[in-house]
C-alpha cells in the first residue's frame, strides 16, 4: 500500500500521465476563466485519456504500475535494485504518448468539420 504525501514524489500518479495531462490542458486549457468552455472540454479529455491509460494498463497509480511504495526509501532502493524504472516507466511512456496522439488527432478532425 502506498503512503501518499502531496509534497513529495509519492507514487501516486504516474509521471507519463501527470505529463499528458499538462500537454492537454496547454493545448486546449483556457487561458482565462471566461472561457467556460475550454475547461470543460479539457476536463473531457482528460477523463478520457485517464480512462484509456487505464484500460491498457489498469490504474494511473504509479505504485501499483511499478509494484513498488515510492514512498519508502527501501521500495525505491529495490526497485532500482531491481531495474524497474528502466523495465517498466518506457511502456508507460510510450502508451501515454500514443494515447495523446490519438486524443490530439481526434480533436484536429472534429475542429476540421
Amino acid at each position: 500500500m502506498c503512503n501518499f504525501s502531496l509534497y513529495s514524489h509519492s507514487g501516486e500518479v504516474c509521471g507519463a500521465v501527470s505529463g499528458a495531462l499538462m500537454v492537454l490542458g496547454s493545448i486546449y486549457g483556457p487561458s482565462d476563466k471566461s472561457e467556460v468552455h475550454k475547461k470543460a472540454l479539457t476536463n473531457s479529455l482528460a477523463n478520457d485519456f485517464v480512462k484509456r491509460f487505464k484500460k491498457i494498463n489498469g490504474t494511473v497509480n504509479c505504485c501499483k504500475l511499478l509494484g513498488y511504495d515510492l514512498s519508502d526509501d527501501v521500495q525505491v532502493a529495490a526497485a532500482k535494485q531491481a531495474d524497474i524504472f528502466i523495465k517498466k516507466y518506457p511502456k508507460f511512456i510510450k502508451d501515454a504518448a500514443a494515447i495523446l496522439e490519438e486524443i490530439i488527432a481526434e480533436q484536429n478532425e472534429k475542429s476540421a468539420v
